[in-house]
């Protein structure tokens, strides 16, 4: 897999809509198998899924392909399919043993997580809702090294500290809830500076 290769599906699972009309499990598998066909052979992203469900997770593919491997996956998690997914692929695009992210990959996480942060206002925003909350949570990935590498340490502190009221269920009523709007007003100063 390329760094090209891995660009592409970064690109795709911060911004799926821009790669397909709805994004759901038979979607985002059109877009996987049709994507390696294009490459004919040179990105073999399904066999580095199966691989990191077997050795991370101890799920084996048998049968059940990566597509199954997930499915087992999400339910252990109670998340859903899309989202499973596209945390695994962070994590094996990311990771170390696949040559991590280069800036422009880093950039394209950054900018889906400020464009998230972004949404935190007073007023309230209407993408500020339980789709909010899953896309923090298959994104933000702060036990990750290669994740935390990415930011400054006030950055970080401040994700962490967001990542914490997400975990709470403490975000929303309607508009954000204080302390969310604290740290997101913290994090916009830091990008002033």
């Amino acid at each position: 897999m390329t760094d090209q290769d891995k660009l592409l599906l970064v690109r795709f699972i911060t911004r799926m809509g821009m790669y397909i009309p709805e994004r759901n499990k038979s979607n985002i598998i059109s877009f996987v198998y049709g994507y390696e066909i294009g490459r004919n052979g040179e990105c073999s992203f399904t066999k580095l899924l199966i691989e990191h469900m077997e050795n991370k997770y101890s799920i084996p593919h048998s049968s059940v392909s990566w597509i199954g491997q997930i499915h087992f996956y999400a339910e252990k998690k109670k998340s859903s399919w899309e989202s499973t997914f596209r945390q695994i692929s962070l994590e094996i695009i990311g990771s170390e043993e696949n040559g991590g992210l280069n800036q422009e990959m880093q950039d394209t996480i950054k900018t889906w997580i400020h464009s998230l942060i972004g949404r935190i206002e007073a007023q309230g925003n209407p993408w500020f809702n339980q789709w909010w909350v899953d896309e923090w949570k298959t994104v933000v990935m702060t036990k990750k090294n290669w994740f935390k590498n990415m930011w400054t340490p006030q950055e970080f502190k401040i994700i962490q500290a967001i990542t914490k009221e997400v975990s709470n269920n403490n975000v929303f009523m309607i508009v954000p809830k204080e302390p969310l709007l604290s740290l997101s007003e913290k994090f916009r100063h830091l990008e002033k500076q």
